[in-house]
Order: C-alpha cells, then structure tokens, then sequence
C-alpha cells in the first residue's frame, strides 16, 4: 500500500505569523492560509478553506523574517493530526489537522492590467475570464 502525505497549498495567510519562543531557544510559528476556489455552473460558487500551518527551525526563522499577515504564499508540507483534552475542565477530547511547512514562498500580488497595456502579458491570464471575475484587493 502506497502511503503519501504531502500537501501543496497557495493562499492568503490570514492570520499569523504567529511567533512562540521555546525554552531551547528555538521558535515556532503558526498562520493560517486561506485557498479559495471559484467553481462556475447554474450557479456560481467560491468555496473558501482556512488551513492552519505551523512551522519549525529553520523554516520557522525563515517564515518569521519574511511572511505578513496578507500575503500570498505557497506551503509545501505533510497533514498532521493533533487531538487533546480541553484545557477547560470539561475533559472534551479536541482535534485539529494542520500542514506541518517544509518550504513556503511569497508570491507577487497579481494585477491584472488594462486592455490597453503594452507591457500586458497573457501568460498570467486564465484564458477567457472577465475582468469582473476579479475580486478588488487592496495589498499593503
């Protein structure tokens, strides 16, 4: 039985990066990565998923010193399972999945630009896509 385990996101980080300090001198550094999907049909739809990722080390170190809150990003990493008892005293069992990153990248912003653009390169188009199809986002 083949047994895989990798992941390969591009999103939003949403939230994060979160940087926790270990007694070993090490960090850690949690975010959460938005991916959002547009499928079109009799109905159209955008379908958003938050994944928590969570890096460690060097990687870490890395993810701290280049990644902010709204940037786009690629992760390359496995699933991990956690589950826990609820720190509350409810004693409800908890569980969570979250991409363990082993390389990340940050990406441009893309821009789509006019019609009448020499410099325009259709190379970044997804072929026939309007230009409504295009949610304005405003990157700092």
């Amino acid at each position: 039985m083949l047994n895989i385990n990798h992941v390969y996101l591009a999103g939003r980080l949403v939230q994060g990066p979160d940087v926790k300090n270990l007694t070993s001198g090490g960090i850690i550094v949690q975010g959460l990565v938005e991916t959002i999907h547009r499928s079109r049909g009799a109905v159209d739809r955008v379908d958003k998923d938050v994944i928590r990722v969570i890096a460690f080390g060097r990687v870490a170190e890395a993810m701290a010193d280049s990644v902010k809150r709204g940037d786009n990003v690629t992760v390359v990493g496995r699933i991990r399972h956690e589950s826990w008892t609820a720190a509350d005293g409810s004693g409800e069992r908890r569980q969570a999945l979250k991409v363990r990153v082993e390389s990340f990248g940050v990406l441009e912003p893309w821009v789509r630009r006019s019609d009448d653009d020499s410099d325009y390169d259709e190379s970044y188009s997804d072929g026939d896509v309007e230009e409504d199809d295009y949610e304005k986002v405003a990157y700092d």
